[in-house]
């Protein structure tokens, strides 16, 4: 079983990252402290190695990712939570002051004084890999962070893991859920600098995301925990064929010769179906009873 490595930047891929692996400790039956309740067969330890690291002096599974954020206060919910000893603490990297959602803030300037230590991070977790896949990277576009800082860091990885695969999934800004006037011009940034960096890029509308909420689910007011909710299963079942047994994209390498015909065309279309409320889940049952 192929291993990946995960990186969430700013304040958007922080909350990201608890909403995703809240599903996928669910899914391999990892507990909040990173304990499993069960003794695992050889092809439930790969598949938990698939993402997770093994702790041996603990007996326990951390998640082989890092998060990031400029500001501090997102990432101190994180260490303060209820998955606070899930994830290693050496991983979960902050600064001082935020980007304040401008792109140059967090490409030219406190982006070079914290790409450092997150590419020392990812390095650390790929030298305990056997079976080394690639990198995914998560972030909204809208962001100072998730577009600056991440811009900077796929250049950096470029040179520290050539030729490594690297995955992105971004969040497009919408303006129904904006929070600052330049979203969209951090978007057009982060798009033409990392275009040469990013083997598949997925892209996710918020105005999408948002719709899926009110229709679909019936939220009157999403937020962004709502719309994290509806991300996690997308990435769960996209890396569900890399995690568990299976014969087709079982890698990076599948994925990007399946999706991709040229290089600059990278960014495929994703779908999720359905998305139901509970009640409505409840009644297809009945009918099929």
């Amino acid at each position: 079983m192929r291993q990946i490595c995960t990186l969430f930047t700013g304040q958007a891929g922080v909350q990201m990252a608890s909403a995703v692996w809240e599903l996928l400790c669910l899914e391999h039956g990892v507990s909040r402290r990173g304990f499993i309740d069960y003794e695992p067969t050889l092809q439930e330890h790969s598949e938990l190695g698939s993402v997770f690291e093994e702790v041996p002096d603990q007996e326990r599974y951390v998640p082989r990712t890092v998060i990031a954020d400029l500001e501090p206060s997102v990432l101190d919910e994180v260490r303060q939570g209820i998955y606070r000893e899930l994830f290693d603490p050496d991983c979960l990297h902050s600064y001082m002051e935020d980007a304040s959602g401008n792109f140059a803030r967090g490409y030219y300037t406190l982006g070079g004084k914290m790409v450092g230590s997150l590419t020392n991070s990812i390095r650390k977790l790929t030298e305990k890999c056997d079976n080394f896949d690639g990198i995914m990277t998560f972030s909204a576009l809208g962001g100072g962070t998730g577009s600056g800082l991440l811009s900077l860091f796929h250049e950096r990885a470029s040179i520290e893991f050539a030729g490594e695969r690297m995955v992105q999934f971004s969040i497009v800004p919408s303006h129904k859920m904006a929070v600052g006037p330049i979203e969209i011009y951090n978007c057009v940034h982060y798009l033409n600098h990392s275009a040469d960096f990013c083997d598949l890029n997925i892209l996710l509308d918020n105005a999408a995301l948002f719709d899926i909420c009110t229709k679909e689910l019936q939220v009157i007011r999403p937020t962004y925990t709502t719309i994290n909710r509806v991300i996690a299963p997308i990435v769960a079942g996209m890396t569900a064929t890399m995690r568990f047994r299976c014969n087709l994209n079982g890698s990076f390498a599948e994925y990007l010769t399946n999706l991709v015909p040229f290089p600059s065309i990278h960014y495929p279309l994703v779908t999720f179906v359905p998305f139901c409320t509970n009640m409505a889940a409840e009644r297809s049952r009945y009918v099929l009873n």
